[in-house]
């Protein structure tokens, strides 16, 4: 068989097996996924790292979010190929509102459609369904499935940005959720980990590396992604070359 031909198998072969456990996943049995070995990317960061434009160039989707905010929930995101283009919005439900596992995953459908327009309305109108209009973080998901004849099979969530320490009356229990979900994701066994880290900060105090390097000890599953490179200072490019080495 040609390479191309082989390749079109392999890709082909990825498309079904994404759906399958994308499928699957939807019902909340992430160990049957671990054993189909269908991986799922999970992107995390520090706030205002570039995830966004990650997932953009990955999926060719824009992740909605309003100008002076971060995103609060995970966003989930299915592209499965298809004759034509079509999105479907959906919220899963599995967790309540301080991070503890319901005893039941359930999915709701917010929007079925085919104009990439809506896409942004039906986005926000789901981050309300599980937000409710608070400034809180929450475990629950956005899952976008992606249909058309150009999509890549892949799974991808984006997670909110790191909170280390957050002020205000709830402020401790808010930092918590967040690292809540991190916890949850960083622990899924078929999850591999891309880590977008900005080229002017220090990876060594980055708290997210610090938990990666305990999930995944031998980092087999994990790639480091630098972003920002126009804001390294003068003269400390040989720093970002480290972290690229190592």
């Amino acid at each position: 068989m040609a390479s191309a031909q082989l390749y079109q198998a392999d890709v082909s072969h990825a498309h079904v097996l994404n759906e399958i456990s994308a499928d699957i996943r939807s019902l909340g049995l992430e160990r049957t996924c671990e054993q189909l070995e269908s991986p799922i990317l999970v992107c995390c960061g520090e706030q205002s790292v570039g995830k966004s434009s990650f997932i953009w160039r990955l999926t060719k989707l824009e992740v909605p979010r309003d100008t002076g905010t971060c995103t609060r929930n995970p966003f989930e995101i299915r592209c499965k190929r298809a004759l034509k283009e079509r999105f479907v919005v959906k919220v899963r439900k599995e967790f309540d509102d301080f991070g503890n596992r319901l005893p039941d995953t359930n999915e709701y459908e917010v929007g079925d459609f085919n104009n990439r327009q809506d896409f942004t309305r039906m986005c926000g109108k789901a981050v309300d369904q599980i937000l409710g209009g608070k400034d809180a973080f929450n475990l629950n998901c956005v899952v976008i499935e992606v249909y058309g004849p150009d999509v890549e099979p892949v799974n991808v969530v984006d997670l909110p940005g790191w909170v280390e320490l957050k002020s205000g009356e709830d402020g401790e229990l808010q930092a918590k959720l967040c690292q809540r979900i991190y916890e949850f994701y960083l622990g899924l066994p078929n999850a591999l980990y891309i880590l977008l880290h900005s080229a002017s900060e220090n990876v060594e105090k980055d708290a997210i590396w610090a938990r990666l390097k305990v999930a995944d000890p031998k980092l087999e599953r994990t790639i480091g992604i630098l972003t920002k490179p126009d804001l390294i200072p003068v003269g400390e490019h040989n720093e970002a070359l480290k972290i690229l080495i190592a």
